[in-house]
């Protein structure tokens, strides 16, 4: 724009402040939430075959379903909590119950007995039960084959049917006389 520099583009602040001493950073007697002793895989890793699904889940749940001591251990696991959240079968009353089984570890067993006797909870353990593993894997391997069709889509069609807006490259039908992404004109 034809301006002189009139001032340096150094940072106004000084160097000191982006120094940062880590021994002030950790806690001497740390307390993670998350304790759990067996990890549930952790979500989107299906290419290295850690998969979340109902038969995982119900794997991974089965040895603490009498047991509300080793319950309260198993769901302190952020991706355990994750997928349960996710799958929508838990009502508000269940999510606070387990939020409380984690942060409250004194109290877990207690409020593991609780949980396990809400009816959301005792939905998912009457649907992980009812459903064999192959039948619940079977729907996770059905989802993971419509994802993988999604990330890998049928090839474009002819060269003819469709022209590549020069603009932002979008694929646009041919009979298009703008692009369809940002609208800019075709020629």
């Amino acid at each position: 724009y034809n301006l002189p520099v009139t001032a340096s583009a150094k940072p106004a602040f000084p160097v000191e402040y982006l120094l940062v001493s880590l021994t002030q950073s950790f806690p001497l007697a740390p307390a993670p939430a998350f304790r759990s002793d067996t990890p549930f895989a952790i979500e989107n890793r299906e290419h290295v075959h850690a998969v979340q699904s109902l038969g995982a889940l119900k794997r991974h749940l089965a040895p603490a379903l009498g047991s509300s001591e080793r319950l309260s251990v198993l769901l302190a696991d952020f991706h355990l909590l994750v997928y349960l959240f996710g799958l929508g079968i838990l009502g508000e009353h269940e999510v606070a119950l387990i939020g409380r089984i984690v942060c409250e570890p004194m109290e877990a067993a207690q409020l593991a007995e609780e949980l396990m006797a809400a009816g959301g909870w005792q939905t998912l353990v009457l649907m992980l039960q009812e459903a064999s593993d192959s039948d619940l894997d079977a729907q996770h391997s059905a989802a993971g084959s419509d994802a993988a069709a999604a990330a890998n889509p049928a090839p474009p069609a002819p060269p003819s049917a469709t022209w590549a807006c020069r603009h932002c490259t979008f694929e646009n039908a041919a009979a298009n006389a703008s692009c369809e992404m940002c609208a800019l004109p075709r020629d």
